[in-house]
């Protein structure tokens, strides 16, 4: 729940699917970290893939960017000790827009999106690009929400955030 991971560090964050892993991974994060394989530094979407192999990892810093912008929308229950259901991180980069979307009861705490992405970079409007966002992510029933819920709810929560970027919220 929220009070729980603000109690939390950015590492341990990594390690779990809710509010942190999307922003990072939008944002084009570096991780270094170290393990049996000694130190690394890698973008943060090959240290989660490794995650999701069972590497195990202690994560030492994290190296990022000021993004040009961003926008962030979540989806949770009333309850405050609830996990989060959908997060969607969004960032406006040098090198284009970056879409990244979490909470999705799968093993991967954070996906990018290249679906939306590229749709956005074809010139897209928002809403177009986001209906994509469904050929990037593997959904699954948990007990937040079933993979019927969070099908129909994610192109909605990417569009809003991907307006709020436009918009400059």
């Amino acid at each position: 729940d929220p009070e729980n991971r603000g109690q939390a560090t950015v590492g341990g964050n990594l390690h779990v699917a809710g509010d942190l892993p999307p922003p990072l991974l939008a944002l084009g994060e570096r991780v270094r970290s170290a393990g049996a394989g000694g130190e690394r530094v890698e973008p943060v979407a090959d240290y989660l893939a490794a995650l999701a192999d069972g590497e195990p990892r202690l994560v030492l810093s994290l190296e990022v960017e000021r993004p040009l912008a961003g926008a962030y929308v979540v989806q949770r229950r009333r309850h405050s000790r609830t996990s989060t259901v959908l997060t969607v991180a969004v960032a406006r980069r040098e090198d284009g827009v970056h879409v990244a979307v979490g909470s999705l009861a799968e093993l991967a705490p954070a996906v990018a999106c290249p679906s939306v992405e590229h749709a956005l970079a074809a010139g897209a409007s928002a809403r177009d690009a986001a209906a994509a966002v469904v050929a990037d992510v593997r959904l699954a029933d948990d007990p937040l929400a079933s993979a019927w819920y969070r099908a129909r709810v994610l192109p909605v929560l990417v569009a809003r955030a991907l307006e709020r970027l436009e918009e400059g919220r």
